[in-house]
């Protein structure tokens, strides 16, 4: 392919990302529901599995979490990160161990017509990457994480992304320091 057909091919690209996406100005973005994602229903698991049934799940599905409930409502959840800090090198029969016993208890939950920004917020506070979502029944709705609002952000403002350098200015940071 030469370079012409590969920048031909690049461009078709962004034309067809743009005419399928929502145009958002800057300003308002931040204030758009978490439901202008369309996220899918999230996984789940009673809290009487085992941890070998989350990490299958997780594996199965390419995801970081797995939101815990009894019925519809969250209990908890079981991140990659649970696994890593709390299984890896500590339990060696995770097969047999219930993940009620490592999940994080009574997860921060919001709703889908929150704001992007208050998942932004409670996300950055709490160090979160996943965020379970619930109806206004308290019955888990789906899940969104870090990825799913840099996927949001990236395909709105695509323009002003790949318009940007693809190295950062890392000339003089004053007119003292010279050219």
């Amino acid at each position: 392919m030469s370079s012409d057909d590969f920048l031909n091919e690049e461009q078709e690209i962004i034309k067809s990302r743009e005419k399928n996406s929502v145009v958002i100005d800057k300003e308002s973005f931040f204030e758009r529901p978490i439901s202008d994602l369309k996220l899918p229903p999230a996984k789940s698991l009673s809290s009487n599995s085992t941890i070998d049934m989350a990490i299958n799940l997780m594996q199965k599905n390419n995801i970081g979490s797995v939101v815990i409930v009894e019925g519809k409502k969250v209990v908890g959840i079981l991140t990659e990160r649970d696994i890593l800090m709390k299984v890896i090198g500590k339990i060696s029969d995770y097969k047999k161990v219930l993940v009620a016993e490592i999940m994080t208890k009574n997860p921060i939950c919001l709703h889908p017509s929150d704001d992007i920004i208050y998942v932004m917020n409670n996300m950055h506070i709490g160090h979160f990457r996943h965020i379970p979502l619930v109806d206004q029944k308290g019955e888990l709705f789906s899940m969104i994480s870090v990825r799913d609002v840099l996927d949001y952000f990236f395909n709105n403002f695509s323009k002003e992304i790949t318009n940007t350098t693809s190295q950062p200015y890392r000339g003089p940071k004053n007119p003292e320091e010279g050219a």
